[in-house]
């Protein structure tokens, strides 16, 4: 006979208290602002203290923060890695708005913190976010916030642009040979002699390079008590401070609050005599004409992030240790005469983040010669093959895929516009809708994504179709040779990965890679 034992529920805890921490922030270190924080902070620790269904962790808070990138923000970043490893279970904080301004990182954080098991309490929206259904609530909530601060946003860039008009505008710190005392800036004399020598050196047509070369020697600690580096000399050389202008707004922040170089797309405010110079404007306009005319003789264009194309392999050649670009250099004194070879920057830079140190420029053009005759020898066996096999490639699929989206899109859309008509006429409850909004917003967004994935992917395979019947078009008509074919190099190469001083791999626009060793 057969016996069935019952086997009770384990009984969960229900003695346990909730680990409560408090997240604070304020956006701004003014005195108001900071008694602000300081009452945020009062309030937090007095309410989880005196719940004795709580056991208080601590308060997080960041000052002078803003909130619109959670990656700026350290103490929430902390706050997250303790709920992350288990130390919290409820996080309070005074709303929506002093968490995140921004929309993506708000959810992200809400489901992230969900997974841990923790949840958020927003006092003014009272909302509590392990209850599921109120996620689509912080949708429309976050949204708002974010839409506040784009308006804060707004309002600080024209409180900001009065004070150019003005010439009031103060930047954060004095650049190097000068110190910041109130709204002025002073003259730091033992910087300043650093500065003057820098100008005298380049007005006499000495480099960047020798100069910071040279100060490095002399053991002259840099603005960050570091090393000298070509690129600060640079800048420098070209910053209108030293004249004693101030020139605004050489930055920007977009509707994202990505921050950019301005090369036009804002306007610019010239503070003529802002403060005492350092650099007489005759030397310091003479130094400007002899960095254009550095650039007009090098073929470098002003104001580009690009690394320059002056030589058929420049910006090509990516070291295969480090992933950093390789730069040209003639080595002199030597018996047989100068050699061309191209060195790691990075190994240039800090020999121990990269090993690697040059290579010939000659041994890249042979090498790269005996795979154009390699292409053409076997061409039947190699590139007809690779051809043929990409063109095979079933297009329509991905194009079918994206028509798919495009009808659900169609449809969702029209979902949407139903709803919001029943909403209108009130014949749909005010709840149910901004919840059934939220699920479409969130489908469309999905839906979008998706395409745009695909777009790329089609993009992608006719542009490989595209260059790999160039290429096998522009082989039939190549014969052997024993040149360099600097044309054919910088029609069809993309990169080519220097893997080692014995080894390239070259890279064509089609996606075919080809491994060739090198003759030394």
């Amino acid at each position: 006979m057969t016996t069935i034992t019952k086997i009770e529920a384990k009984k969960q805890k229900t003695d346990c208290k909730l680990r409560v921490a408090a997240y604070c922030r304020v956006s701004t270190s003014t005195d108001e602002q900071l008694e602000s924080l300081d009452a945020q902070r009062k309030h937090y620790d007095q309410l989880i203290r005196r719940n004795r269904e709580w056991t208080y962790v601590g308060i997080y808070y960041d000052e002078g923060i803003t909130g619109t990138k959670k990656d700026k923000r350290p103490e929430l970043l902390r706050l997250l890695e303790d709920c992350r490893e288990g130390k919290i279970d409820l996080v309070l904080t005074k709303s929506i708005s002093r968490f995140s301004r921004n929309t993506t990182d708000c959810l992200e954080m809400v489901r992230a913190l969900s997974s841990y098991g923790v949840g958020i309490f927003f006092e003014r929206e009272n909302i509590n976010t392990l209850t599921m259904e109120d996620e689509f609530i912080l949708t429309v909530l976050g949204s708002l916030a974010e839409n506040e601060s784009i308006s804060i946003s707004e309002n600080e860039k024209w409180s900001i642009q009065k004070r150019f008009e003005k010439g009031t505008f103060r930047q954060g710190m004095a650049p190097y040979g000068y110190r910041q005392e109130g709204t002025t800036l002073v003259i730091n004399d033992d910087e300043a002699k650093v500065v003057r020598f820098i100008f005298d050196e380049a007005y006499r047509g000495i480099g960047a390079h020798k100069i910071a070369k040279e100060l490095n020697e002399k053991g002259i600690p840099s603005m960050l008590r570091d090393r000298w580096h070509s690129g600060t000399i640079k800048q420098m050389l070209q910053n209108e401070r030293y004249v004693g202008d101030a020139l605004y707004q050489k930055t920007y922040a977009d509707e994202n609050f990505v921050r950019h170089a301005n090369h036009g797309e804002r306007g610019m405010y010239l503070h003529q005599g802002h403060h005492e110079a350092i650099v007489p404007r005759e030397e310091f306009d003479r130094v400007q004409e002899l960095i254009a005319q550095h650039r007009s003789e090098r073929g470098i264009g002003i104001d580009t992030d690009k690394y320059q194309n002056r030589y058929v392999f420049s910006g090509k050649l990516i070291c295969g240790e480090c992933g950093g670009h390789l730069k040209r250099k003639i080595i002199q004194g030597r018996v047989e005469g100068p050699l061309i070879a191209w060195v790691c920057q990075t190994h240039i830079q800090d020999k121990t983040k990269c090993s690697f140190i040059s290579i010939e420029d000659a041994s890249i053009r042979a090498a790269f010669t005996t795979v154009t005759n390699k292409l053409i020898f076997s061409q039947n066996e190699l590139l007809v093959p690779f051809v043929q096999g990409i063109q095979g490639i079933n297009q329509s699929d991905v194009g079918d895929e994206i028509a798919k989206i495009n009808k659900k899109l169609e449809e969702n859309t029209e979902k949407s516009q139903k709803m919001a008509i029943l909403a209108s006429e009130q014949l749909l409850d005010p709840l149910v809708f901004r919840k059934a909004q939220a699920e479409l917003s969130a489908e469309r967004a999905d839906l979008n994504s998706r395409k745009a994935v695909l777009g790329v992917q089609l993009q992608q395979n006719y542009h490989g179709i595209s260059e790999s019947g160039k290429l096998l078009k522009k082989i039939r008509g190549m014969r052997i040779t024993e040149d360099f074919d600097e044309e054919f190099f910088t029609e069809f190469i993309k990169a080519v990965h220097v893997y080692s001083r014995t080894e390239l791999g070259f890279e064509f626009t089609c996606g075919l890679v080809f491994r060739e060793e090198v003759n030394r």
